[in-house]
């Protein structure tokens, strides 16, 4: 990470890991966390899997390549692992994204329809 201050001096301070996983607020504590989606690829079926630490209920969305919305759905928060299936076998092969969202925390991950 590189920072620079108004007057053009830069300073690098430190190296960081990028993993597929988007945090879109870092002033709040992420409430969910290790999602997977399995099988990635896919030809259909999906089970999309991770935890949280909230009782707050929880939006997973389908989004396309361009940040079209194709599914949206609410579920309650049973548990500290969710476990949810999901049916894309309606949806033409490429590249879609599951994007998990619960408060302020949200986990985004890349799918593979063939």
């Amino acid at each position: 990470l590189v920072v620079s201050n108004g007057g053009g001096c830069m300073d690098t301070v430190g190296n960081y890991e990028i993993k597929d996983e988007t945090v879109t607020s870092l002033k709040e504590v992420q409430t969910v966390y290790d999602l997977t989606i399995s099988p990635n690829p896919t030809s259909g079926q999906i089970y999309i899997d991770f935890k949280s630490n909230s009782t707050d209920d929880i939006k997973i969305e389908i989004q396309n390549i361009i940040g079209q919305t194709l599914v949206k759905e609410y579920i309650k928060n049973s548990g500290k692992t969710i476990h949810y299936e999901l049916d894309l076998s309606n949806q033409n092969g490429g590249i879609y994204f599951a994007k998990v969202t619960q408060g302020n925390s949200t986990l985004v991950k890349r799918i593979i329809r063939q």
